[in-house]
């Protein structure tokens, strides 16, 4: 059969692989060494044309709010169809719309502005996940993948975009932390195509199969052996959430004792 063969072709058993990816930031980048005096020249800046954000934690959700709807989107439209370019086949193709984001919220939705920005057909189904922060990558590439294995012929378009202005805060000596959130986290939009059973013969070729647990092993190896590291159960993990399936799967593949992982 013809799918038996794409799948050989591409050593894939039926799981969901990523096919294509698409990345996109803002033109404006620094070095983190740059960044503080960058920080207190964009704050003075915005001040004087806002000056609801002078005060820490001052009410401003409608001007952060503007920025956000039309931020979030574009960052969101370049990636999406630089992975669309990437994958290569029509845009009609597309099955399934995933959108998420923890920047704010829009009605109509992001997803639905998306979809007739890039000409997505009126019969893709839309999934818009608002506010689920760090956790969204794990809850959408799992739906993603649902949605991939279980709809013959299914591509999805996982959009994740983030724009950090609702936690954007002025200088302020009182409150230090804030610098943290500012130093450590920026605008960004990642984009993926999933589908299950890629076809060869029109250059569909899995990039990473969802599937953690299989390759688990193998990344620390990799990541551990330089350092002389060998025995998985002496290292202390903090595992980001993604549910007790994948956990277990952890524990599993690794020989861990229960206790590892219960932090």
């Amino acid at each position: 059969m013809e799918i038996e063969n794409n799948l050989e072709g591409c050593g894939v058993e039926k799981l969901a692989t990523i096919i294509a990816i698409g990345t996109t930031n803002p033109p404006n980048r620094f070095y983190q060494a740059d960044y503080p005096d960058f920080y207190f020249r964009l704050s003075e800046a915005m001040l004087k044309e806002n000056p609801c954000l002078t005060i820490y934690k001052a009410p401003s959700f409608d001007v952060r709010q503007d920025i956000i709807v039309k931020e979030v989107l574009k960052l969101g439209m370049e990636a999406a169809l630089k992975a669309i370019k990437e994958w290569g086949q029509p845009i009609s193709k597309i099955t399934h719309l995933i959108f998420c984001t923890s920047s704010g919220i829009d009605m109509p939705s992001a997803d639905h502005k998306l979809a007739n920005l890039i000409g997505l057909k009126p019969s893709v189904q839309r999934f818009m996940i608002y506010n689920q922060g760090c956790f969204t990558g794990a809850t959408d590439l799992r739906l993603a993948k649902d949605l991939a294995e279980n709809n013959a012929s299914a591509r999805v378009l996982f959009v994740c975009s983030e724009n950090m202005i609702m936690s954007f805060q002025p200088p302020s000596e009182t409150h230090l932390d804030i610098l943290i959130g500012s130093a450590i986290f920026s605008n960004g939009e990642a984009t993926l195509i999933v589908g299950a059973n890629p076809i060869v013969s029109i250059n569909e070729c899995p990039l990473f199969q969802i599937y953690v647990s299989n390759n688990i092993k193998q990344c620390m190896v990799e990541a551990f052996t330089p350092f002389g590291i060998r025995e998985w159960e002496k290292l202390f993990y903090i595992v980001h959430p993604g549910g007790v399936a994948i956990l277990n799967g952890i524990e599993e593949k690794l020989g861990l004792n229960k206790e590892r992982l219960r932090a």
